[in-house]
């Protein structure tokens, strides 16, 4: 299994969609279990997080998406800031995150900002009719807030991991941190901006705000936002380039 390339790509409210190479039966396994029960296994068995299949539940598993994110945490560990994740759906890279701040003693905690509902509707509507993204308009509605809040609990990451909930547009500003480092993880085109331009102004000198989706077919409004936020930053920004899966931006 070690091989094997293993993502989620959650798109309905009520099951769990995986694709899993050379893995039909587990596929057809997880197909079959409804979400709410799904929740309670996980939360009732939460060593099930750690297994290769489940990955703490991150989207991010795929073209080294992990590993460069947590190498970045290791190169701003000594800049002034916390961590923020601007699209933390099920909070699974959170999770992730959280487990290698501790085991690297590094003194950071994270902000997970999300609705936690799903894509803001209007947003989404208009991604879909400019033809940006095929993706309906119930994708990451399989998350919830309460359902979080009790998986972070499980984990024990309470202490490293704040939950932020609501639309990046109204919440962002509120908070009261500044930032090493950033994952923009927003997926539409003005959700990233949003997140980016609100964020930008608290990320500490020499921090990195990583974006993901740059090459996404299924999200092209990503890409228009993070071509303009360099383009808009130019004078600010040190250095960017593409990496294999995230795009980095790291500020002067």
């Amino acid at each position: 299994m070690e091989n094997k390339k293993i993502f989620f790509q959650i798109q309905r409210g009520s099951q769990f969609d995986i694709i899993i190479n050379n893995c039909s039966i587990r596929t057809k396994v997880f197909n079959l279990i409804p979400l709410p029960i799904m929740n309670k296994i996980l939360l009732t068995f939460p060593s099930i997080y750690k297994m290769k299949i489940v990955n703490y539940e991150s989207v991010l598993t795929l073209n080294n998406g992990i590993q460069e994110l947590l190498n970045e945490i290791k190169e701003v560990k000594n800049i002034e800031g916390n961590i923020i994740e601007c699209g933390s759906a099920r909070c699974g890279t959170t999770a992730i995150m959280g487990n290698f701040l501790i085991k690297n003693k590094i003194n950071k905690q994270i902000y997970a900002c999300d609705s936690f509902e799903g894509f803001f509707n209007e947003e989404i509507k208009n991604e879909k009719k400019r033809g940006l993204t095929l993706v309906k308009e119930s994708a990451f509605t399989y998350t919830s807030y309460d359902y979080v809040i009790k998986k972070i609990k499980k984990l024990k990451l309470s202490n490293k991991i704040i939950i932020v909930k609501g639309f990046f547009n109204e919440t962002l500003s509120n908070i009261d941190s500044k930032f090493s480092l950033a994952l923009i993880d927003a997926d539409l085109e003005q959700s990233v901006t949003d997140s980016a331009e609100l964020v930008w102004p608290k990320l500490s000198v020499g921090g990195v705000m990583l974006f993901d989706e740059y090459r996404s077919d299924e999200y092209k409004g990503a890409k228009l936002a993070i071509d303009r936020f360099v383009i808009n930053h130019k004078d600010e920004i040190h250095k960017h380039y593409m990496m294999d899966r995230l795009f980095y931006v790291q500020k002067k």
